[in-house]
C-alpha cells in the first residue's frame, strides 16, 4: 500500500464517476486532476478578452452619449435662433460625424428621426446654405455635409443685416423728427448701437479674412 493517502477530490472531479475532459496524473493510488499550462493561459486570456470587450462597449456607450448631448445643445442653440430642433440637430452630428459625408438614412438612425423628417430638415439647410448635398461615384443616394466656410458667409450675411437694420432706424428717426426727444429715445440707441457695430464689424471681419491659414 502506497504511504501516500489519498488525494481530496478535485472541484473539476464529477461526482457521477464520469471521466471529465482534464488529463489524469498520479502515481499508484495517487490521482490528481490537472490543468495543463497552455488552458489556463487560454483561460485567462479568454478572461481579458471579455473583459476588453466589456470596457470597449462601456466608453463607446458613454462616448455616443457624449456625442448626443452635444448634438442636442446645438439644436437647443438654433432653435433659439429661430431654427426647427431637429434641422438643429442635423447641424450637431455633421460637425462632429466621422465620415463627414452623411446619407439621410445614417442622418435618420443617428437622430432617431424618420426619414420624411430629415428630408425636411436637410432641404431647409441646404436652401439655407449651411449644409451641402452631395453624390458619390457608383451610388444612387445622397449624402450631406456642411458646407465649407458656410458659417463665415453665414457671419457676412449677419452684417448686411445689421447694415439693413440700421437703415430701417434712420428711417423710423425721420418720421420721429418732429415729435418730442422723449419719444425719439428708445430708437435712437437702437439706431446708436447698429450704426456702431456697422462701422466696426466689417474691419473685424477682414482680419478673419486675413488671418494666417493652417
Amino acid at each position: 500500500m502506497s504511504s501516500v493517502g489519498p488525494v481530496a477530490a478535485s472541484p473539476l472531479s464529477h461526482s457521477d464517476g464520469a471521466r471529465p475532459p482534464c488529463p489524469i496524473r498520479g502515481t499508484g493510488d495517487t490521482m490528481s486532476w490537472f490543468v495543463p499550462p497552455a488552458t489556463l493561459r487560454n483561460w485567462l486570456f479568454s478572461i481579458r478578452d471579455v473583459r476588453y470587450i466589456l470596457n470597449a462597449v462601456r466608453t463607446t456607450d458613454e462616448v455616443r452619449t457624449g456625442h448626443l448631448t452635444f448634438v442636442e445643445d446645438v439644436a437647443v442653440a438654433f432653435e433659439q435662433g429661430g431654427l426647427p430642433r431637429m434641422a438643429g440637430r442635423v447641424i450637431g452630428w455633421l460637425l462632429i460625424c466621422d465620415p463627414p459625408e452623411q446619407s439621410s438614412a445614417q442622418l435618420a438612425e443617428v437622430l432617431r428621426a424618420s426619414k420624411g423628417s430629415i428630408s425636411t430638415s436637410t432641404r431647409l439647410l441646404v436652401s439655407s446654405g449651411l449644409v451641402e448635398r452631395r453624390s458619390q461615384p457608383g451610388q444612387r443616394r445622397d449624402y450631406f455635409r456642411i458646407q465649407p466656410q458656410a458659417w463665415a458667409e453665414l457671419v457676412r450675411l449677419r452684417l448686411d443685416q445689421v447694415t439693413s437694420f440700421r437703415q430701417l432706424t434712420q428711417r423710423g428717426l425721420a418720421l420721429l423728427h418732429p415729435c418730442p426727444p422723449a419719444r425719439r429715445t428708445r430708437l435712437e440707441d437702437v439706431n446708436e448701437l447698429y450704426t456702431w457695430l456697422e462701422s466696426e464689424l466689417p474691419a473685424l471681419w477682414e482680419r478673419w479674412r486675413q488671418r494666417p491659414q493652417g
